[in-house]
């Protein structure tokens, strides 16, 4: 089941899943998609070969360009290595977010990090993106997931295939 969002529903759910939350985990997935885990505890490492632990929230940037900055400059992006990409990722785990935006292109984020950090994102510039979803957020019952055109939606979580 998929269900239109407004623009304001988009908003309060991002709200409610990252505004002052500790970013609890972070991990690539296959082609260095980001998962960022939002709660409150963090949680353990995974063991090899082993799940990722489902947190309470969690945001998926999708087919998307993302890069972790500091305040001396970029700590490393989806376009790295992944063992540099991973430790920029990993470098959020811990740290509370104080903000986050829609940065242009919309629906683009930036997500603002404890003590200086952010994670922004931006659409992939070598492909017509326009009809695939930039980010998912997963919330304890739905997921919410956001075109590059604007269009957002809701569905079930459990309907929703996460790379484990």
């Amino acid at each position: 089941m998929r269900e239109e969002l407004s623009h304001s529903e988009v908003e309060a759910a991002l709200d409610g899943a990252i505004s002052g939350r500790v970013c609890v985990q972070a991990w690539l997935g296959v082609a260095h998609v980001l998962f960022l885990g939002f709660g409150e505890d963090v949680l353990p490492p995974t063991p090899p070969g082993g799940h990722h632990p489902v947190p309470m929230y969690e945001l998926q940037i999708d087919m998307a360009d993302w890069w972790v900055e500091s305040q001396t400059g970029v700590l490393g992006a989806s376009t790295d290595d992944r063992p540099k990409a991973e430790a920029a990722a990993v470098s959020l785990v811990g740290r509370r977010a104080t903000r986050w935006q829609f940065i242009e292109p919309f629906p683009a984020l930036e997500i603002s990090f404890e003590p200086g950090l952010r994670v922004k994102m931006a659409p992939y510039t070598d492909s017509d993106t326009s009809h695939k979803e930039a980010w998912v957020l997963r919330i304890p019952v739905y997921y919410i997931f956001v075109q590059w055109d604007g269009t957002a939606g809701i569905g079930r979580r459990d309907d929703y295939f996460i790379d484990p």
